[in-house]
């Protein structure tokens, strides 16, 4: 099951697009009085369990690439049932003269007009008519800030030995004698040293903020087996030396899910166990995959094949009424500065919304053990940008660049452009500079030289990257331009991707990567 148009998808609210639908819903005379703004399609059973679609304008349920919400299953007509908003507010369910029919609630329907918690029972697929919350969206936000915040000291700590390590080697360089040249071992050890220690601080800055990243609630393929060990790598940056870390982890598991949330999920409970030993301890992460029939005492929802995340330490654990209420919100043991009691409901909220469940084994001194079930995928991986790293020496693509151009470095940073200049300088090229968006259209103007190619910063201030990119297309549509940013969301990526940018660069970025796509563009 996919959606035919990603506005469809997602787990903030979605607001229709046309003038009288939205008068219609303003009626909202469904029970409970909730605003159908707010309404949602989750997916119980069949394919990728716990997505979620938001309802605004018609959608047409069906197996054609033409239906907006797209149900790959052979007992699923091409057009087979379609739900519209009414204008006197609410929504309504059509079977569209079906194969097989539709069911709501078990019972089969022509047309029916739906109320939260309706059943829709689509081929082997049921769908849940339910709405967005919008306080669980806040407390899931407030818990992740509250985790950032509890990160903090030890994140500090390894940014300062890493920065200490590259500033003093810097120092050193710079104080050897001036007959010393780079290919002198000793410099070239030095320079080693501060790439490995910037490379270091890179891997802990990708991995916290695809922590912190809030992101649509939009399901792919999501790689478990290394979303598992990004969460060890941090884990190992982060953590008291005095806790042990175990992992165990198999390889090519996949669920349909939300990649942030998942990481969420983890860090959560991994924080969680840490915060119950300490003196310190043990922590171990075990992944791996088995069938329901394996787990006959927990509540699955689907006969299908599930990864199981497990989570076990060694700390005080809990007695038998704090196990009971332990996935409450805002239900702690801890002191009040230590935390809000909303990383544990967090967990029990990402997992039931993806189809699963947890579950926790615990007694008094005796340790911990949470298992997170979620229906498993076939291996795959989520759509990747193309840009991507290699082992080749700058010397050599610098020798090999067969076509050389006008380029226009747009940042608002002097030390990135003075940098950046200089590697392209290196490579042939002639550069110009602007360092905000404004600037940046000024070479556009008429008489103007016009650059052959555009790296674009997109957190900028004046005009930010997106409507720089919007303007240059009104004077020039073919003009050639790659977006460079420090982090991507999936949002931006897609807007991006529909104004037609040759590549999408994540900061940092290695030089020689930056001018082979830089050639390989002009």
């Amino acid at each position: 099951m996919s959606p035919k148009d990603d506005d469809q998808v997602g787990g903030l609210p979605g607001y229709p697009e046309d003038e009288s639908t939205q008068q219609g819903l303003k009626a909202t005379p469904v029970p409970g009085s909730i605003d159908l703004r707010l309404a949602r399609l989750v997916v119980l059973s069949g394919g990728q369990v716990g997505r979620k679609y938001v309802l605004g304008a018609e959608a047409v349920i069906g197996r054609s690439s033409e239906a907006t919400i797209i149900v790959d299953d052979a007992q699923v007509s091409r057009r087979h049932a379609v739900i519209r908003p009414l204008h006197s507010g609410g929504f309504v369910v059509e079977d569209l003269k079906s194969r097989n029919g539709t069911t709501v609630n078990g019972i089969p329907i022509d047309r029916h007009e739906l109320r939260f918690g309706d059943r829709i029972q689509i081929g082997g697929h049921t769908l849940l008519f339910t709405h967005q919350d919008p306080l669980q969206d806040q407390i899931l936000q407030r818990q992740k800030l509250e985790a950032i915040g509890r990160l903090g000291a030890g994140i500090a700590h390894d940014f300062n030995n890493l920065l200490g390590a590259a500033v003093s080697t810097l120092d050193y360089v710079e104080a050897l004698p001036e007959d010393r040249t780079l290919a002198d071992p000793e410099v070239r050890e030095c320079l080693a040293d501060v790439r490995s220690a910037t490379t270091r601080a890179t891997e802990l800055t990708r991995r916290l903020l695809g922590f912190s990243r809030r992101g649509l609630a939009e399901h792919t393929v999501v790689d478990v087996s290394s979303l598992c060990a990004d969460v060890m790598h941090l884990l190992r940056r982060t953590f008291d030396q005095s806790i042990e870390l175990r992992g165990d982890i198999k390889p090519r598991l996949a669920i349909h899910g939300h990649q942030g949330e998942l990481h969420q999920l983890l860090m959560n409970l991994c924080i969680n166990a840490r915060d119950a030993m300490p003196g310190g301890g043990t922590l171990s992460l075990e992944a791996d995959t088995g069938e329901p029939e394996k787990f006959s005492d927990v509540p699955l929802t689907s006969p299908d094949p599930h990864v199981v995340i497990t989570i076990r330490d060694t700390g005080i654990g809990m007695d038998e009424d704090t196990r009971r209420h332990v996935f409450e919100p805002f239900f702690t043991t801890k002191e009040r500065e230590a935390g809000a009691g909303l990383g544990l409901a967090t967990v029990f909220e990402v997992a039931t919304g993806h189809g699963g469940t947890v579950t926790v084994d615990s007694a008094a001194g005796e340790g911990t053990t949470f298992s997170v079930y979620l229906p498993a995928a076939e291996a795959g991986s989520a759509p990747q940008r193309a840009f991507r790293t290699t082992q080749r020496r700058l010397s050599a693509v610098v020798d090999e660049a067969t076509r050389t151009g006008r380029i226009l470095v747009v940042d608002d940073q002097k030390l990135v452009r003075r940098s950046l200049g200089r590697l392209l300088r290196l490579a042939g090229h002639t550069v110009t500079f602007a360092k905000h968006g404004k600037e940046a259209l000024e070479h556009f103007e008429p008489g103007a030289e016009r650059p052959e190619l555009v790296l674009l910063d997109l957190d900028m201030p004046e005009l930010d990257g997106v409507a720089t990119l919007a303007k240059m297309r009104e004077i020039d549509k073919d003009v050639r331009v790659i977006c460079v940013s420090g982090h991507w969301d999936e949002p931006r990526e897609r807007e991006l991707r529909a104004m037609n940018v040759i590549e999408l660069v994540e900061k940092p970025y290695a030089a020689r990567d930056l001018l082979q796509l830089v050639s390989n563009s002009l």
